[in-house]
């Protein structure tokens, strides 16, 4: 998780008010290693409008020069926007997210500050770098597969061993199996 200050204020003519920002994102901004599988998530320490609506122009992903197929979802409580891939993500690859908040409104009407700037609105920015997937010559995988609920045997338990278990890399199943 990657933390964002959580609450900014803002000047105006009339009561001190507080803005929206993104307080967490997963993977984190400059994240390494990241699974090819994972959605990207941003946090709002408080939940946005009860008609708040995320596009494919509001809330979106780019790596290798194109936008990545996706659909964005808010938690039910408002309080998370989730982007899942409905495409395979690039392994080895720079991803680019970006959360508009400009057309996102918290429940007091504002836009979410998405930039952290303290002020309603803005771009924010998230970058990681997805798993290398590339086979390395000479390397291995070797070990056994165990179920996750060991086998009672005298007094005391024991690991049961599966067999026929397909074990893969991900982003490259269909080339890096046994």
């Amino acid at each position: 998780w990657s933390a964002v200050p959580r609450e900014a204020s803002i000047t105006s003519n009339s009561p001190a008010q507080t803005v929206t920002p993104v307080s967490r994102t997963s993977p984190s901004n400059g994240a390494t290693g990241v699974s090819v599988h994972r959605e990207t998530i941003l946090d709002f320490p408080e939940p946005l409008a009860s008609d708040a609506m995320l596009s494919g122009d509001t809330f979106y992903a780019e790596a290798a020069g194109r936008r990545i197929l996706s659909r964005a979802e808010l938690t039910l409580d408002r309080r998370a926007a989730k982007l899942f891939y409905l495409e395979p993500v690039p392994a080895g690859t720079r991803v680019t997210v970006r959360f508009n908040g400009d057309n996102v409104r918290d429940a007091r009407g504002q836009a979410v500050d998405a930039d952290g700037d303290g002020k309603p609105g803005g771009v924010a920015i998230v970058t990681f770098d997805t798993a290398n997937t590339a086979a390395l010559k000479g390397t291995a995988v070797t070990g056994h597969v165990y179920a996750s609920d060991p086998v009672a045997v005298g007094t005391g338990f024991t690991n049961r061993p599966l067999a026929g278990v397909l074990i893969t890399v991900d982003g490259a199943e269909d080339r890096l199996r046994t």
